[in-house]
């Protein structure tokens, strides 16, 4: 076997594995909005307030619900888990408590 040949089989590895690594994500790829409108479908019907904090950014993201009860008025926006502290984020009824 000549090493160029050798070497377009090598090539020809490298190009099929590479394009079926390329379908597999484009598959994964479009399947991602279906179970993102899902899990949406699923937040809003539940009377939960979800909501979730990266520690490593101090990025926050809340639910409809969770603004509810944490008493975040409806023309603020909370990004970070520290704007949500200066906010104070009680829910109303605990705020007469705190009074």
């Amino acid at each position: 076997m000549t090493p160029w040949y050798s070497m377009a089989v090598a090539v020809a590895i490298v190009l099929a594995l590479g394009a079926a690594l390329a379908w597999l994500l484009a598959r994964r790829t479009a399947a991602m909005p279906h179970s993102e409108e899902r899990y949406a479908s699923a937040l809003q019907a539940s009377n939960d307030g979800i909501w979730e904090w990266n520690p490593a950014t101090d990025e926050i993201f809340m639910s409809e619900r969770a603004r509810q009860l944490w008493a975040v008025p409806d023309n603020v926006v909370v990004r970070t888990r520290a704007e949500l502290k200066r906010l104070s984020g009680f829910h109303p009824d605990d705020l007469a408590r705190r009074e």
